[in-house]
């Protein structure tokens, strides 16, 4: 229910600018926030080209956070991957490496910990080599 929600809200078929990604973010938050008892504990937006785009945060244990990755309309599939730092490595905890725009996982700490969340591009659309993109972070209120 929440991918298909989030999903439906982040529809980015004509987000090319940044006030259009930003307006998509907010919708996103709006739903998190006001329909889904969430609290956003982080949001960016930038641009990606062909490099990932890595996120560090640290996140807390008591709390499901979800990870909502979206794109502007050049990006057909964005992937999200979730790392948790072990040591002095990263190992992967999560990923949501399907074919769509709007890339979402979840995770409950079992310890508080630093992760890191890395935004792929799976491919472009048409010749693209470069699109808008936001990650938003949250969790239950």
């Amino acid at each position: 229910m929440l991918v298909a929600m989030l999903s439906f809200v982040s529809s980015g078929a004509y987000a090319q600018t940044m006030q259009d990604i930003h307006r998509q973010g907010k919708n996103l938050i709006d739903l998190l926030v006001d329909d889904l008892d969430q609290e956003v504990v982080h949001v960016e937006y930038d641009l990606i080209f062909s490099q990932p785009k890595e996120v560090y945060r640290q996140l807390s244990s008591g709390y499901t956070y979800q990870i909502v990755a979206f794109s502007d309309s050049r990006v057909p599939d964005l992937d999200l991957y979730v790392y948790k730092k072990q040591g002095g490595s990263w190992v992967e905890v999560g990923k949501d490496n399907k074919t769509d725009t709007t890339p979402i996982v979840s995770i409950s700490p079992e310890i508080t910990g630093q992760y890191k969340f890395v935004v792929k591009v799976y491919s472009y659309a048409d010749n693209n080599d470069r699109a808008l993109w936001g990650i938003i972070i949250s969790h239950e209120d």
